[in-house]
């Protein structure tokens, strides 16, 4: 069995201080004391992570309930079938068992439509799981892009290995079956990451990860509030050209505030462009050098990004420094598709430092590198 198939079907679930929720340190227990039969109302976003949640403790989900047609038919992480409790009879279920309440609509009129529909198929319980219970046990994502993250490893094990196998070091394996490690187990990222300062450019300090040029061109994409362009003059990195695209226009401004305080040698050599960047975005017209460098933390269009790219990266062959962290199929699709158009590249893999008090669980900050073989420098 493969290190990330093992990580996928045997990790046990991480259950932190489960005794604080009233789901977790009371409904659960009940549960399983009485032997109830339990069912889930709402097959909505994340509700794989759900289910694995409850099976994790020991408890069986039936069946989910939804009265979205185009959901029911399904099986979740395929065996938890979706069904539609208007089209059962009266008194279906015994008076043994239990549903969960997994809607955010949850009250007046449709709360007293969900329990009298309970009530009439023959569920004798139920529990109204609160919404950080919700957040908690679905592994609620920080990204508007990613959802049921959980039900896509589980049923892409094979390019998922495919990805691991092909990495360049064992730290890049090691931070890629962790972070997977992270979702399936409904944790927190708990080896040792990279030091935040050096995201897109090293490990640390002291282990770079491809060659820096004194005349690099480079695009920066989602350059935010200047953070990454300030590390990058810090750490002691020259470039002859840099394009700095952001695409909030609130956050340019911020940007363009920012920017100021670097020095006039640095400055000189930078333009921004408030653009957002997707699979349309026009880069002969805005990028006139031959591109040396390029990185990406654009909210989930990198992929969209890259592939708009095409021309520019078979023709220059730059280092790519791309976050793969927004979307459930990143670690598979991102480097498939710079796979399938390259030749003669490393793929390496690094988890920075996460903000947490934004992200407790610290399952941001990703960051896929791509590097032609001519410039990879890392031992």
């Amino acid at each position: 069995m493969g290190i990330i198939r093992d990580t996928i079907i045997n990790t046990k679930r991480e259950r932190i201080i489960v005794e604080s929720t009233i789901l977790g340190g009371i409904v659960c227990p009940c549960i399983l004391m009485n032997a109830l039969d339990t069912y889930i109302y709402g097959a909505g976003k994340n509700i794989s992570s759900a289910i694995t949640y409850f099976e994790g403790l020991g408890i069986n989900i039936s069946a989910v309930f939804d009265i979205d047609k185009s959901k029911c038919g399904e099986k979740i992480l395929g065996r938890v079938p979706v069904v539609n409790p208007y089209e059962l009879p009266d008194n279906f279920y015994s008076s043994n068992s239990i549903v969960l309440i997994n809607t955010y609509a949850f009250f007046g009129i449709d709360q007293f439509t969900i329990i009298s529909e309970m009530q009439r198929i023959g569920i004798a319980y139920f529990y109204d799981m609160q919404p950080e219970e919700k957040d908690t046990i679905k592994m609620k994502p920080y990204f508007p892009t990613d959802f049921n993250r959980v039900d896509y490893y589980n049923s892409h094990i094979d390019k998922l290995e495919n990805t691991y196998e092909n990495l360049y070091d064992d730290l890049s394996k090691s931070h890629m079956a962790e972070f997977i490690r992270t979702f399936i187990s409904h944790g927190s990222f708990s080896i040792p990451q990279c030091d935040g300062q050096y995201k897109y450019f090293s490990t640390d300090k002291n282990s770079p990860i491809y060659t820096h040029l004194e005349d690099e061109v480079w695009i920066n994409c989602g350059s935010n509030i200047g953070d990454t362009l300030f590390w990058y003059y810090a750490n002691g990195y020259h470039a002859k050209k840099v394009y700095a695209f952001e695409g909030d226009k609130s956050i340019f401004g911020v940007l363009e505030r920012n920017i100021r305080f670097l020095p006039n040698d640095y400055l000189k050599n930078i333009e921004l462009i408030n653009e957002y960047i997707d699979e349309t975005t026009e880069w002969k017209k805005a990028v006139k050098e031959k591109v040396t460098l390029i990185n990406a933390d654009i909210e989930g269009a990198e992929l969209d990004m890259l592939k708009s790219m095409k021309d520019v990266i078979i023709q220059c062959r730059p280092v790519m420094a791309i976050c793969v962290y927004h979307k459930a199929e990143d670690l598979v699709e991102i480097p498939l598709f710079l796979k399938s158009i390259l030749k003669g590249y490393s793929y390496i893999l690094r988890k920075y430092e996460a903000n947490i008090s934004v992200d407790p669980k610290r399952i941001a900050e990703l960051v896929m590198y791509a590097v032609p073989h001519e410039r990879l420098c890392i031992s």
